[in-house]
């Protein structure tokens, strides 16, 4: 047997073992709930979707219902806490690039600027120009890139947040009857 191809499914990465419990893919089902909270879903993300996306949320709701039938009423309470522990998870990494990276960025890139600046006076006015333009152009690249990231992580939380309470309320059914 080769390593890490485990078959033992109670050994597995807790998001492979309810992957594979409720035959749903994460990131599949991320880049769905992107589509439907309308934000910008880049081309390589459309593939996910196979054509499948949902225009309400109710219908994202009904579809995560109907995965959920297999589970016990054990099961989806320990799935809620899963959901949970996801949703924490990302909002670290929220908070920790808004509350850490972003002002370290920020000195960094302001630091670079003022010594830049004094080279940048000693040579051809037009030349100066032309580099602080193509300086500029790459440092508004970078940060879209890491202000997409940046977002895609505070939607991630989400996305665990809501699919906790569609499962919540669903345990709170199975509990009643």
């Amino acid at each position: 047997m080769k390593k890490g191809k485990s078959t033992d499914i109670r050994i597995l990465e807790p998001a492979v073992y309810w992957e594979r419990k409720l035959n749903i893919n994460y990131e599949t089902e991320f880049v769905r709930y992107k589509k439907l909270c309308t934000r910008k879903i880049r081309k390589r993300e459309i593939r996910k979707l196979d054509g499948l996306y949902y225009l309400t949320y109710s219908d994202w709701e009904q579809k995560m219902i109907a995965t959920l039938s297999s589970l016990s009423e054990s099961e989806t309470y320990e799935y809620i806490h899963f959901l949970y522990g996801r949703a924490k998870n990302s909002n670290f990494i929220v908070y920790l690039t808004s509350g850490f990276l972003f002002p370290i960025m920020t000195s960094f890139i302001c630091a670079l600027i003022f010594e830049f600046s004094d080279v940048l006076t000693s040579i051809n006015s037009f030349l100066s120009f032309l580099i602080i333009v193509i300086w500029l152009i790459w440092i508004v690249y970078k940060l879209r890139k890491i202000i997409f990231e940046y977002r895609d992580d505070s939607l991630h939380g989400s996305f665990y947040t809501d699919l906790a309470h569609i499962v919540e309320n669903h345990y709170k059914k199975l509990t009643e009857n």
